[in-house]
């Protein structure tokens, strides 16, 4: 059982949606960026739900051993995730230093972003490799007890934004506060996904 990458659809949307909130940033349509914003993360949940369902079928979890369908559950909810930190920092980019909006943590928190998400896919691609140390059993406990833990400090974030009353704010920082809500909802979600994905399995 391989991990399903992302199908080309969903990249051209993504994609899509950078190039919309780059857009919605020039000419300041805040619609236009939380649609786009909000088009990402559907694209990307109902991707999380097609990966995670893969696993609850009998005759996808009879092609694999417990920990193989593990390693590669691991491995393709880590590779979501990244994706979800990757189009952040994308966007993040395009609006700051490419549409006019000014906003001086941009860059830094784009280039974070990144960062993160190339850790995510180094990660994915090292615990799938054969005598991987990453793919030993309590490797993956302590991998799948760190989603929910990603989940809840994501959720955490989430409530403190809304609570703030950024989301109303007419400051350069309101296209990052339309990505920061939608990767973290994704990020939540993911989390959630992948920790009953390990349980289930671990079965």
């Amino acid at each position: 059982m391989k991990a399903i990458d992302l199908p080309v659809r969903a990249s051209a949307l993504l994609l899509a949606s950078i190039l919309a909130m780059a857009l919605g940033a020039n000419q300041n349509w805040q619609v236009l960026s939380m649609a786009a914003a909000t088009m990402a993360a559907i694209v990307l949940i109902h991707r999380a739900f097609t990966v995670n369902g893969q696993f609850t079928s009998p005759t996808q979890a009879a092609a694999a051993s417990p920990t193989q369908a593990a390693i590669t559950a691991g491995r393709a909810n880590a590779q979501l995730i990244g994706t979800t930190y990757g189009w952040g920092g994308l966007a993040m980019l395009a609006v700051y230093m490419f549409s006019g909006l000014h906003w001086r943590h941009g860059w830094q928190y784009g280039s974070g972003m990144l960062l993160i998400a190339l850790c995510l896919f180094v990660y994915a691609r090292n615990v799938s490799a054969p005598s991987s140390p990453l793919a030993k059993p309590r490797a993956l406990a302590l991998a799948a007890l760190l989603s929910p833990v990603h989940g809840i400090a994501a959720a955490l974030a989430l409530l403190i934004l809304v609570a703030s009353g950024k989301l109303a704010t007419s400051k350069g920082d309101w296209a990052a506060n339309h990505i920061f809500v939608a990767g973290g909802l994704i990020v939540v979600v993911i989390s959630v996904l992948s920790y009953a994905t390990y349980r289930r399995l671990s079965r």
